[in-house]
Parts: C-alpha cells; structure tokens; sequence
C-alpha cells in the first residue's frame, strides 16, 4: 500500500507541478497576446494618422492651387473689365464724332 501511496504522491506532484507550468505559461502567453494586440493598435493608430497628415497636406495643396487660380481669373477679370471700359469709351467718341460727320454732311446740303 505504501507503493501505490507513493506513486500516488509522485503523481500527483507531478500533476500538480505540471498545472503550475501550464498556468504560468497561459498567463504568460496571454501577455504576450495583450503586448501584440497593443503593437498592432499603436501601428494602426499611426497609419491613420499618418494618412490624414498626407490627406490634409494634399488638401492645403489643392488650396493653395484654387487660390492662385482664382487670383490669376481676378487678375484677367480686371484687365479685361478695363479693354470693356477703354471699347466703351472708344465707341462713345466714335459715335459722338460720327454724329458730328452727319451733321457737318446735313449742313453742307
């Protein structure tokens, strides 16, 4: 009996012993798990900010483009709205001395 009773103690012992190590090595397993979900957050996190850095650099870019755009359509507005005035006035004088021909041509007849 005292045998068995020693190969029970030994075996259990070992059993004992055997779910210490499968305990420890779970919980240690589940840390680096922890750590590598953590990781992979961290970098997820960082890809995204790093796109909407790139996203609203493009962005301030377009910006900036549509702006001089409309700077330069200002600038050809402004030009073209004075050759408007400068016909305008060319066409009043013309008119004007045209209606003097007329009547200088209705006075000589």
């Amino acid at each position: 009996m005292e045998v068995t009773k020693l190969i029970a103690v030994i075996f259990g012992a070992t059993g004992f012993w055997k779910l210490v190590e499968i305990l420890i090595r779970q919980r240690a397993e589940k840390k680096i798990q922890n750590a590598q979900l953590k990781t992979m957050n961290a970098a997820a996190e960082k890809d995204i900010v790093e796109n909407w850095v790139q996203w609203s650099q493009k962005l301030e870019k377009r910006l900036q483009e549509s702006e001089d755009l409309n700077e330069q359509m200002r600038k050809k507005i402004n030009c073209l709205e004075r050759k408007v005035s400068e016909v305008v006035r060319k066409n009043k004088e013309l008119l004007a001395e045209l209606t003097e021909l007329k009547r200088n041509k209705d006075a000589i007849e």
